[in-house]
């Protein structure tokens, strides 16, 4: 389940709940297994997501998302598993000016670079990070977009999404 906000002034596209969803799902099949914990997506300005970037990260500017995954230190043990509630996955913050202003720049639709964003922090929930793995949150972010008809193996057109970590390499 995904629980979006925009606190943004730019409107979300038509469908981005089920086009996330969909991103989730797939992520899923990847993954082999069914993600049932909820996420929250939320959709800021660049100067909000600078304010959480420096913040939380200790970095002065204003980036294109962020991911914050919830502590899974909760006790559970005690909570009738009938009863037990779904615990988050955690929370994704996508600077939706930035990603209009990049959707435009490589010339792909709006949704396309939220579904890009979405895909590369839900990797980051999941426990992934391409700051420490050995490439295996690149090649699964790469795997999903491919599955999302967002990628073509075989092109190297700057416009298509070829990843969030590829793109920001160069």
């Amino acid at each position: 389940m995904i629980e979006i906000s925009n606190t943004s002034n730019i409107p979300l596209p038509n469908n981005t709940q089920a086009y996330l969803d969909f991103s989730l799902h797939i992520t899923g099949k990847i993954l082999h297994k069914i993600i049932t914990r909820p996420v929250e997506v939320v959709f800021v300005s660049s100067q909000t997501i600078q304010q959480l970037n420096a913040q939380y990260m200790h970095k002065d500017y204003a980036t294109d998302v962020l991911s914050f995954p919830l502590d899974m230190n909760i006790n559970v043990q005690n909570i009738d598993s009938k009863q037990q509630p779904l615990i988050p996955l955690g929370s994704i913050v996508i600077n939706l000016d930035l990603a209009q202003t990049m959707s435009q720049k490589l010339n792909h639709s709006l949704i396309q670079e939220i579904m890009l964003l979405f895909v590369h922090a839900l990797l980051h929930l999941l426990g992934f990070d391409h700051e420490r793995d050995n490439g295996q949150h690149h090649i699964l972010e790469q795997q999903i977009l491919y599955e999302l008809n967002m990628q073509d193996k075989n092109t190297t057109q700057e416009n298509i999404a070829k990843g969030l970590i590829e793109r920001n390499q160069k």
